[in-house]
Parts: structure tokens; sequence; C-alpha cells
């Protein structure tokens, strides 16, 4: 199978994907027992991690190589399009339906949000994400694609060195098993980072 086909439709995936988006769609609309919605970013962000991984793994597998900048600009290619058109789309509401002060303080995060960065921004930030009043950003739900991005970049890497490491000299194939110990420690380790800065914020 050519490392370019794209991976078999999964009804399974394609349902988690509409109970994540239903999820949160019901959180932000505040309806009674959704507070919790957010939960289907996380669901996105497992199912992303996911389909990306088994693309790298069957381009290296059939390669040998992961093509790291043809897949950066696969990426940029179906999401950058969508963002573009929503940056100017919101930056025209903005002017038309916001006072010039309001346009000015709910838009503090537009330069990040186009550099898919706005996740540090509001991380870095003195900023509460249910406060009422911070939360009128016009941007603050590009923090996900931030993360998302981010992903993209290091992700690839990650998973080439990973099957490097793993791959004996003789060119036998790589130990699937030490290769998911691997991916697995990676997971506990993010797992940990991020209780340990929830807790210190």
């Amino acid at each position: 199978m050519s490392n370019t086909e794209p991976i078999a439709y999964r009804p399974d995936i394609q349902g988690l994907r509409a109970i994540a988006v239903a999820l949160v769609v019901l959180g932000h609309l505040e309806v009674p027992g959704f507070g919790g919605g957010f939960v289907g970013v996380d669901v996105f962000f497992v199912l992303s991690g996911f389909l990306i991984t088994a693309l790298l793994l069957r381009e290296y597998e059939s390669t040998g190589r992961i093509r790291y900048v043809r897949f950066l600009a696969r990426r940029l290619r179906r999401l950058l399009p969508a963002l573009l058109v929503m940056l100017a789309t919101v930056s025209l509401l903005g002017m038309v339906l916001l006072s010039e002060y309001e346009l000015r303080i709910q838009s503090g995060s537009d330069i990040y949000a186009a550099t898919w960065t706005s996740n540090l921004f509001f991380a870095l930030s003195q900023f509460d994400y249910f406060s009422p009043l911070q939360a009128r950003d016009l941007y603050l739900h590009t923090w996900s694609l931030g993360v998302e991005e981010q992903l993209y970049l290091v992700w690839p890497l990650l998973v080439y060195a990973g099957h490097r490491a793993l791959t004996r000299r003789d060119g036998a194939e790589v130990d699937h098993g030490r290769f998911v110990a691997i991916l697995a420690a990676v997971a506990a380790g993010s797992l940990a980072l991020s209780l340990y800065l929830s807790l210190i914020h």
C-alpha cells in the first residue's frame, strides 16, 4: 500500500468525532449537564494523535523515512485556508459590530491566532478561561489549533527518532513492542508534566 493513500474510512472514529463536536457545542451553550464539554477537545486530540501516528508509521515502514516538510505542507493545505477565512471574517465583523475599545481588548490574541501560538498566549498571560469578561476574546477558541499544529511540528521527529533508535543495524524490522513502550513513556511524561503545571498555576 502506498503511504500516500488515505487511511481507510473508520466509522468508529467518525462517530467519536461527532460526539466530541456535540460535547464542545453543548458545553459552550451552557446546557445543563454538559459543563465538562471541553472533554470533547481532548477526544479530538487523541483521535488526531492516533491518525497522525498511523500515517507517519506507515510512511516510515514503507519508505524508511519521513518526509517532514511534505508532512507539514499537507497539514497547512488542510488547515490554513479555513484559518485565514475565519480570521478575516471575525476581524471584519469585529470592526463593524464592536467599538474601537472593545475590538482592541477582545482581539489581543489575533497575531497569536494567526501563528498557531494562541495557546501559549493564553497559558502565559494572566488569563482566566472561564472569566465572563476575558472569555470574550475573539480568538479564544484557536488555542486548540495551536496545540495541534505544535504537535505536527514535534511528533514526526519523535516518531522518526524512536524508529531509528530501535532499528537494528542489519535493517531488520523494528520491534513494535519496544516502540509502543517508548510512546507510552512519552505519554506518561506528558501527563505528569500537565498535572504538575495544573497544580502550580
